[in-house]
């Protein structure tokens, strides 16, 4: 169910807080100085499908939502009757009520604004799904909506960050279900390179044989506690590596895709600006940083091991003496890791 147009006559700042919590994946009801509904969003509709929205109050609204199990506050359960006539005063007088209840759907909080026209808008979040409390070292506490809108600001603009080095960072479940994912990480499924979503919606590595690890891996972050692994994932045209880690909250796993090793024709030709580098030996250089080894660069390439060892010789010795030295295969990788970094930015923002 698809948003409905806000009211045109809605004041400035009840839209601004409404567009703020609905990229988390708000429920928000509008409430007019007389109760009414006068707007829901889709989300809202999705997990509350009792009513079309179009005639209720809040009082109303209150007593379908308990008749069909969806009331998750243990006092309104226990004395409805009492629990909607103190909250019909508390919701006029307080401009700003916030609290965390349990509904069958999973801990959410929820946010009340009431505004000088007499508007009311209520925006309820699912703490879990939000994916707000797995990407920084803090526990969302008590009242939490005006924190959990700071964090989604900074989870944005770490997501710009991290796109522009092609980082894809998701956070799941122990099952491999998503419950964010940034922009890279979206784009890494779509062009099914070294992860794919499977028939259930699931997300899978492309290879079956990193299928069985990553799962392991993943299962092993969700349920441990300071769980740590990288991983290469294969695919048609190279090596992703993924990191896995424990998310904050149990049963979360957090995995980053490092994307290198996608472009290595971009990167090689980088390589040979900055470096110097013959274009075989630029070639060589960036399949390093792909995190392939002398044999298979050899295969890749259709050579032997023997030229691509002479190459990687050529490349240290012309880096020796300069900035750049790299005295062996783990130092050239971390080099030329760092510079597509910056290649691959350049790259994003053209």
């Amino acid at each position: 169910m698809d948003n409905l147009p806000l009211p045109s006559d809605l004041n400035l700042d009840a839209i601004l807080f409404i567009r703020a919590s609905q990229p988390l994946g708000g429920a928000v009801l509008v409430y007019s100085p007389t109760d009414q509904i006068i707007w829901a969003n889709g989300s809202q509709r999705r997990i509350a499908p009792v009513s079309d929205y179009t005639s209720e109050t809040h009082e109303s609204l209150f007593w379908k939502l308990l008749e069909a199990g969806l009331i998750g506050n243990r006092v309104a359960v226990a004395n409805p009757a009492d629990w909607i006539s103190n909250v019909r005063i508390a919701r006029r007088l307080n401009t700003g009520l916030d609290w965390i209840s349990e509904y069958p759907s999973g801990r959410m909080s929820v946010s009340h604004r009431l505004y000088g026209d007499g508007t009311c808008v209520q925006s309820r979040v699912c703490i879990q799904t939000s994916g707000v409390e797995n990407y920084i070292n803090t526990k969302i506490r008590g009242n939490s909506f005006e924190e959990m809108l700071t964090v989604n600001d900074f989870l944005n603009n770490m997501h710009c960050s991290l796109n522009l080095l092609d980082l894809a960072v998701g956070i799941f479940d122990v099952n491999m279900n998503r419950f964010h994912l940034n922009d890279s990480f979206i784009d890494l499924i779509s062009s099914e390179t070294s992860m794919m979503f499977d028939d259930f919606g699931r997300i899978r590595a492309t290879d079956p044989d990193d299928c069985a690890k990553l799962d392991c891996a993943v299962s092993s972050a969700a349920t441990l506690q300071d769980f740590y692994k990288v991983l290469p994932l294969s695919y048609s045209g190279g090596v992703h590596f993924a990191s896995i880690s424990s998310g904050q909250s149990l049963g979360t796993a957090i995995i980053v895709i490092s994307r290198f090793g996608e472009d290595d024709a971009a990167i090689a030709s980088a390589l040979e600006r900055a470096l110097g580098l013959h274009p075989a030996e630029a070639r060589v250089a960036a399949l390093i940083g792909s995190g392939l080894g002398p044999g298979e660069i050899a295969r890749r390439r259709s050579t032997s091991e023997a030229t691509v060892y002479t190459q990687i010789r050529n490349i240290k010795d012309k880096l020796r003496g300069t900035k750049f030295a790299a005295g062996d295969l783990t130092s050239l990788a971390a080099l030329v890791f760092k510079i597509s970094a910056i290649t691959r930015a350049k790259m994003r923002k053209s």
